[in-house]
């Protein structure tokens, strides 16, 4: 079994988090490594239940934010944030 973990806050964004888990960048690479095989399904909308750090990196991609930008965001607890596709490619 493969525990990942992340330290808020971070600064170095390439480094691992708390017991080694994956760093920012790591986990940036992770979440929208998802959301490539989303176009692939056959629905027209998606819902998605994420936790905070899940929804800085969506909300970070959706809205071109630099990784260091993405400690500083934090959500409302049961937020509703909505992501459309862009033209011809969906999400990317």
């Amino acid at each position: 079994m493969k525990i990942y973990a992340l330290r808020h806050g971070q600064t170095n964004y390439n480094r691992r988090g708390l017991c080694n888990g994956e760093s920012l960048l790591e986990f940036r690479e992770r979440v929208l490594g998802f959301l490539a095989i989303l176009p692939g399904l056959p629905y027209q909308t998606i819902a998605l239940v994420a936790h905070e750090e899940t929804l800085r990196v969506l909300y970070g991609h959706f809205h071109h934010l630099a990784l260091e930008e993405l400690p500083a965001l934090s959500f409302y607890n049961c937020q509703i944030l909505e992501f459309e596709e862009r033209g011809q490619s969906p999400f990317f």
